[in-house]
C-alpha cells in the first residue's frame, strides 16, 4: 500500500501564493494548489503554533500574496487617480479614514466660535461644484 502524496509542495504553495495575490478567496486559491480549505487551515494552525512545523512558511506565503495583492490594487487606483478624482477620493478616505472616512468629523474652528459637525455622506458622489463649495466653506470658517 502506497502512502499518502505530499500535496505540500513547491510548486502547490507559488500556485497558492499567485491566486491569492489576484484576489481569490482563500478556498480558491487552495483549489489553485490543490488542496482542501480544510488542509489548509490545519497546517495554518500548525504552523502558528510550532516554528519548526512542515508548515510553518504557510503564514509568511499568505502574508506576501497579500501584500502584493493590495500594492498592486493601490497602484491601479493611484493610476486611475490621474484620470478621475474619485479614485483618489475613495483611496484617502480608507487610507486616511479618520480624518476622510465616510464618518469623519470635521471641525471649524473660529474665533470665539466653535462649530463641529459630522459628514456621513460619501464625499466620492460629490460633484467638482460641490467639492469647490465645501473646501470654500472650510476655508472660511478655519480663517
Amino acid at each position: 500500500m502506497m502512502g499518502q502524496r505530499d500535496l505540500y509542495t513547491d510548486e502547490a504553495k507559488k500556485a497558492f501564493e499567485r491566486a491569492l495575490s489576484l484576489g481569490a478567496t482563500y478556498s480558491i486559491a487552495c483549489a489553485a494548489a490543490g488542496w482542501s480549505y480544510r488542509a489548509y487551515r490545519e497546517w495554518m494552525v500548525a504552523a502558528e503554533a510550532d516554528p519548526d512545523d512542515k508548515h510553518a512558511d504557510l503564514p509568511a506565503i499568505v502574508a506576501r500574496a497579500r501584500a502584493q495583492r493590495a500594492q498592486r490594487w493601490l497602484a491601479s487606483i493611484e493610476k486611475a487617480a490621474q484620470v478621475d478624482w474619485k479614485a483618489a477620493a475613495w483611496k484617502l478616505e480608507r487610507c486616511e479614514r479618520e480624518d476622510y472616512g465616510r464618518d469623519a468629523a470635521i471641525r471649524f474652528v473660529g474665533d470665539p466660535l466653535r462649530v463641529e459637525a459630522t459628514i456621513a455622506r460619501d464625499v466620492s458622489t460629490l460633484s467638482d461644484d460641490e467639492l469647490r463649495r465645501l473646501a470654500g466653506v472650510t476655508d472660511d470658517a478655519t480663517g
